[in-house]
């Protein structure tokens, strides 16, 4: 089959399939007299585990060592338990961050004490503290905010 057919069948587009051949993860098919690419039913299957493995967020060079246990490397199943557990400690730190976004965002909302209506001074207080802790993070300035002079 040609690389369209294959990545409809996947649902991936054609350009994820020459990238995935491009770093090795999907064998350079054999060539059409034409010069067109040929996939077969082999390579619909490696796309989908990769697919798979992408979904959970897995990088690319650990979807590789799997690959190479899934395609017949002895099987050392401590080594694919301990990539899945490495990959699982990354989702808990990435969640832990996103929850301390979530705080930091709600922090940020709660500064308007009108909610979104305009505040009485005019000035908006979430763009003033989003300028003042900007500056902080980047000039490492400490100042009094906007917010806390207009109180």
């Amino acid at each position: 089959m040609r690389i369209h057919t294959l990545a409809k069948r996947v649902g991936i587009d054609p350009d994820t399939v020459r990238f995935y051949e491009a770093r090795g993860l999907l064998p350079q098919p054999r060539r059409l007299p034409n010069g067109y690419r040929d996939y077969d039913d082999a390579d619909v299957q490696r796309l989908h585990f990769i697919r798979h493995c992408r979904a959970l967020e897995m990088p690319l060079e650990e979807i590789q060592a799997l690959l190479r246990v899934w395609e017949g490397t002895p099987s050392r199943h401590r080594d694919v338990h301990a990539l899945i557990r490495a990959q699982q400690q990354r989702v808990r730190e990435r969640l832990r961050a996103l929850r301390a976004l979530e705080r930091q965002l709600q922090a940020l909302l709660a500064r308007c004490q009108h909610g979104p209506q305009q505040e009485p001074t005019g000035r908006c207080r979430v763009l003033d503290a989003l300028a003042h802790d900007l500056c902080e993070a980047s000039c490492g300035a400490r100042h009094a905010s906007p917010v806390s002079q207009s109180r």
